[in-house]
């Protein structure tokens, strides 16, 4: 994996927008933890995403996403 050569430097990666339903999103988290990543950028847009500069994007209200019954993502330890 790219995240175990870097050594002490950290690897940021972009994960789109999690991939899927709330649970693919707690899975890709899960994922790019495994391969050793240090932080992910998620997208907050309503499929189907449009290019950030183009109109008409729709972004998902902060905390609306999420079924009450779906795993909350915490914040792992700092690097």
């Amino acid at each position: 994996m790219i995240a175990g050569v870097l050594g002490d430097v950290p690897l940021i990666a972009d994960a789109d927008t999690g991939y899927g339903a709330p649970l693919n999103v707690v899975r890709t988290v899960r994922e790019y933890e495994r391969a050793g990543v240090a932080a992910i950028q998620l997208e907050d847009q309503a499929f189907p995403k449009r290019c950030g500069h183009l109109p008409d994007k729709e972004l998902i209200p902060a905390g609306s996403s999420w079924p009450s019954s779906t795993p909350r993502l915490r914040p792992g330890p700092a690097c």
